[in-house]
């Protein structure tokens, strides 16, 4: 089966990395890679012993939903309309002119 064949790959390169990690100058990969390997073999060992045959797992455990979810509900709040596009504008530029430095023109004398 697939998933038994990539577990026992996954845990012979765990102990292979787990013992990298002894060397100073491997340190932080052979880390990053017992973690991915880790969390492979947590992920997929419970499938791969109730798998009956070499099928593929679903990316996602989990069924996707039929229609969008509603996360939140946008509710206008009363006061003031809103600003126009032009008055938007003419507010952000004067922001950014007083945050930003102008620029020199630089004159250039030919001759």
């Amino acid at each position: 089966m697939v998933f038994r064949q990539l577990l026992i790959e996954w845990r012979a390169r765990l102990r292979q990395w787990q013992g990298v990690a002894a060397d100073p100058s491997q340190v932080w990969l052979a880390s990053i890679r017992v973690r991915i390997l880790s969390f492979l073999i947590r992920r997929y060992a419970e499938a791969a012993e109730s798998a009956k045959s070499d099928r593929v797992l679903p990316a996602s455990p989990l069924p996707t939903p039929k229609r969008a979810w509603t996360i939140c509900e946008v509710v206008v709040a009363d006061g003031p309309p809103p600003r126009s596009a032009d008055d938007l504008r003419t507010l952000l530029l004067d922001i950014r002119r007083c945050n930003v430095p102008p620029l020199r023109r630089r004159w250039f004398r030919w001759g």
